[in-house]
Protein backbone atom coordinates (compact mmCIF):
# COMPACT_ATOMS: atom_id res chain seq x y z
CA UNK A 1 0.00 0.00 0.00
CA UNK A 2 2.84 2.35 0.88
CA UNK A 3 4.45 1.59 -2.38
CA UNK A 4 1.27 2.23 -4.17
CA UNK A 5 0.86 5.57 -2.32
CA UNK A 6 4.44 6.53 -3.17
CA UNK A 7 4.18 6.31 -6.71
CA UNK A 8 0.92 7.86 -7.39
CA UNK A 9 1.33 10.28 -4.46
CA UNK A 10 4.92 11.46 -3.58
CA UNK A 11 6.37 11.28 -1.10
CA UNK A 12 4.56 10.50 2.79
CA UNK A 13 7.11 12.73 4.77
CA UNK A 14 6.56 16.77 3.91
CA UNK A 15 9.83 18.24 3.28
CA UNK A 16 10.58 21.62 4.61
CA UNK A 17 11.82 24.48 2.04
CA UNK A 18 14.26 26.21 4.24
CA UNK A 19 15.74 29.42 3.67
CA UNK A 20 19.41 27.86 2.13
CA UNK A 21 17.11 25.73 -0.27
CA UNK A 22 14.80 29.14 -1.47
CA UNK A 23 18.26 31.18 -1.90
CA UNK A 24 19.62 28.60 -4.08
CA UNK A 25 16.72 28.12 -6.03
CA UNK A 26 15.73 31.76 -6.80
CA UNK A 27 19.99 32.06 -7.66
CA UNK A 28 19.26 28.88 -10.03
CA UNK A 29 16.54 30.70 -11.97
CA UNK A 30 18.08 34.06 -12.36
CA UNK A 31 20.92 32.66 -13.65
CA UNK A 32 18.91 30.17 -15.80
CA UNK A 33 16.53 33.28 -17.03
CA UNK A 34 20.38 35.66 -17.68
CA UNK A 35 21.23 32.53 -20.07
CA UNK A 36 18.14 32.41 -21.65
CA UNK A 37 18.83 36.34 -22.07
CA UNK A 38 21.91 36.14 -23.79
CA UNK A 39 21.37 33.24 -25.66
CA UNK A 40 18.13 35.67 -27.57
CA UNK A 41 20.83 37.93 -27.55
CA UNK A 42 23.66 36.42 -29.07
CA UNK A 43 20.62 35.18 -31.86
CA UNK A 44 19.42 38.80 -32.53
CA UNK A 45 16.49 38.28 -30.38
CA UNK A 46 14.92 39.49 -27.62
CA UNK A 47 12.23 38.13 -24.90
CA UNK A 48 9.38 40.04 -27.26
CA UNK A 49 10.43 36.97 -30.11
CA UNK A 50 9.23 34.21 -27.91
CA UNK A 51 5.87 36.08 -26.74
CA UNK A 52 7.22 38.22 -23.83
CA UNK A 53 5.50 41.39 -22.31
CA UNK A 54 2.11 42.37 -20.82
CA UNK A 55 -0.46 44.97 -21.76
CA UNK A 56 -3.69 45.35 -19.81
CA UNK A 57 -5.77 42.87 -21.25
CA UNK A 58 -3.66 40.56 -20.15
CA UNK A 59 -5.31 40.44 -16.68
CA UNK A 60 -8.31 39.58 -18.13
CA UNK A 61 -6.72 37.08 -20.17
CA UNK A 62 -5.33 35.68 -17.85
CA UNK A 63 -8.97 34.99 -15.41
CA UNK A 64 -10.46 33.51 -18.70
CA UNK A 65 -7.44 31.10 -18.94
CA UNK A 66 -6.93 30.27 -14.97
CA UNK A 67 -10.41 29.21 -14.94
CA UNK A 68 -10.30 27.17 -18.24
CA UNK A 69 -7.41 25.40 -16.17
CA UNK A 70 -9.01 24.68 -13.24
CA UNK A 71 -11.91 23.22 -14.85
CA UNK A 72 -9.32 21.06 -16.53
CA UNK A 73 -7.60 20.22 -13.09
CA UNK A 74 -10.56 19.59 -11.24
CA UNK A 75 -12.24 17.20 -14.11
CA UNK A 76 -9.14 15.07 -14.16
CA UNK A 77 -8.61 15.02 -10.35
CA UNK A 78 -12.11 13.71 -10.56
CA UNK A 79 -11.28 10.90 -13.05
CA UNK A 80 -7.72 9.99 -11.97
CA UNK A 81 -8.94 9.93 -8.10
CA UNK A 82 -12.20 7.36 -9.17
CA UNK A 83 -9.51 5.25 -11.50
CA UNK A 84 -7.23 5.05 -8.70
CA UNK A 85 -9.95 4.17 -6.20
CA UNK A 86 -11.13 1.25 -8.28
CA UNK A 87 -7.84 0.27 -8.34
CA UNK A 88 -6.69 0.45 -5.07
CA UNK A 89 -9.66 1.01 -2.21
CA UNK A 90 -7.53 1.42 0.71
CA UNK A 91 -5.95 4.43 -0.70
CA UNK A 92 -4.22 6.92 1.74
CA UNK A 93 -2.92 10.65 0.13
CA UNK A 94 0.23 11.28 2.09
CA UNK A 95 1.01 14.91 2.85
CA UNK A 96 2.20 17.12 0.42
CA UNK A 97 5.59 16.48 -0.19
CA UNK A 98 7.14 19.80 0.48
CA UNK A 99 6.01 22.76 2.59
CA UNK A 100 7.31 26.36 2.28
CA UNK A 101 7.14 28.63 4.87
CA UNK A 102 5.48 31.86 3.94
CA UNK A 103 8.27 34.97 4.12
CA UNK A 104 10.15 37.13 1.64
CA UNK A 105 12.17 34.62 -0.20
CA UNK A 106 9.41 32.38 -0.48
CA UNK A 107 7.57 35.10 -1.78
CA UNK A 108 10.43 36.14 -4.11
CA UNK A 109 10.48 32.19 -5.42
CA UNK A 110 6.46 32.63 -6.40
CA UNK A 111 6.69 35.61 -8.00
CA UNK A 112 10.00 34.52 -9.97
CA UNK A 113 9.08 30.74 -10.60
CA UNK A 114 6.02 31.74 -13.33
CA UNK A 115 8.68 33.27 -15.54
CA UNK A 116 11.56 30.70 -15.11
CA UNK A 117 9.23 27.56 -16.20
CA UNK A 118 7.07 29.60 -18.86
CA UNK A 119 9.96 31.72 -20.53
CA UNK A 120 12.09 28.73 -20.46
CA UNK A 121 9.84 25.30 -20.84
CA UNK A 122 6.70 26.89 -22.84
CA UNK A 123 7.83 29.70 -24.96
CA UNK A 124 11.26 29.24 -25.91
CA UNK A 125 11.11 25.72 -26.14
CA UNK A 126 8.15 25.70 -28.05
CA UNK A 127 9.60 28.01 -30.19
CA UNK A 128 12.62 26.55 -30.89
CA UNK A 129 10.76 22.77 -31.52
CA UNK A 130 8.34 24.55 -33.64
CA UNK A 131 11.02 25.84 -35.82
CA UNK A 132 12.72 22.76 -36.53
CA UNK A 133 9.66 20.26 -36.76
CA UNK A 134 7.06 23.00 -37.89
CA UNK A 135 4.80 20.69 -36.34
CA UNK A 136 2.36 22.41 -33.31
CA UNK A 137 1.33 19.23 -32.15
CA UNK A 138 4.45 18.12 -31.25
CA UNK A 139 5.66 21.42 -29.56
CA UNK A 140 2.42 20.93 -27.43
CA UNK A 141 2.52 17.50 -26.42
CA UNK A 142 6.71 17.68 -25.31
CA UNK A 143 6.23 21.00 -23.35
CA UNK A 144 3.53 19.85 -21.57
CA UNK A 145 4.89 16.39 -21.09
CA UNK A 146 8.76 17.42 -20.36
CA UNK A 147 6.97 20.20 -17.76
CA UNK A 148 4.46 17.47 -16.12
CA UNK A 149 7.43 14.92 -16.12
CA UNK A 150 9.34 17.46 -13.26
CA UNK A 151 6.84 17.58 -11.43
CA UNK A 152 6.65 14.08 -10.51
CA UNK A 153 8.35 14.27 -7.07
CA UNK A 154 4.95 15.50 -6.13
CA UNK A 155 3.59 11.97 -6.98
CA UNK A 156 2.27 10.63 -10.42
CA UNK A 157 -1.22 11.54 -9.67
CA UNK A 158 -0.39 14.64 -9.26
CA UNK A 159 1.96 15.00 -12.21
CA UNK A 160 -1.11 13.38 -14.43
CA UNK A 161 -3.50 15.99 -13.24
CA UNK A 162 -1.16 18.46 -14.47
CA UNK A 163 -0.67 17.21 -18.22
CA UNK A 164 -3.68 18.53 -19.14
CA UNK A 165 -3.47 21.70 -17.72
CA UNK A 166 0.01 22.21 -19.18
CA UNK A 167 -1.49 20.66 -22.71
CA UNK A 168 -4.36 23.73 -22.52
CA UNK A 169 -1.11 26.43 -21.58
CA UNK A 170 0.57 24.94 -24.19
CA UNK A 171 -2.10 25.37 -27.06
CA UNK A 172 -3.01 28.68 -25.94
CA UNK A 173 0.59 29.35 -26.20
CA UNK A 174 0.98 28.07 -29.81
CA UNK A 175 -2.45 30.04 -31.22
CA UNK A 176 -1.45 33.63 -29.49
CA UNK A 177 2.40 33.37 -29.16
CA UNK A 178 1.83 35.29 -25.71
CA UNK A 179 3.52 34.06 -22.90
CA UNK A 180 2.37 36.52 -20.53
CA UNK A 181 -1.41 35.68 -19.76
CA UNK A 182 0.24 32.48 -18.90
CA UNK A 183 2.66 33.69 -16.72
CA UNK A 184 -0.25 35.71 -14.51
CA UNK A 185 -1.91 32.48 -14.39
CA UNK A 186 0.86 30.72 -12.96
CA UNK A 187 1.89 33.36 -10.83
CA UNK A 188 -1.82 33.23 -9.06
CA UNK A 189 -1.78 29.51 -8.86
CA UNK A 190 2.04 29.90 -6.99
CA UNK A 191 1.03 32.37 -4.67
CA UNK A 192 -2.14 30.80 -3.81
CA UNK A 193 -0.32 27.67 -3.29
CA UNK A 194 2.22 29.02 -1.14
CA UNK A 195 -0.83 31.21 0.89
CA UNK A 196 -3.69 28.80 1.10
CA UNK A 197 -0.94 25.47 2.90
CA UNK A 198 -0.80 28.32 5.93
CA UNK A 199 -4.24 28.48 6.91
Amino acid sequence: MLASALVFAGHPYPKIVDSYKLSVAITNELTALAFLYYILYRQGRSLSAIGFGFEPQDILRSIGLWVSTYVVYVGMYYLLYATYLLIDRTLVMPPMPFSIPVSALSLAFACLNPFFEELIVRAFFMTELLALTGRGWIAVIASAVFQSAYHLYQGGLIALMYLPVFALLSLYYLRKKRIGPIILVHLYVDLAALLVQHN
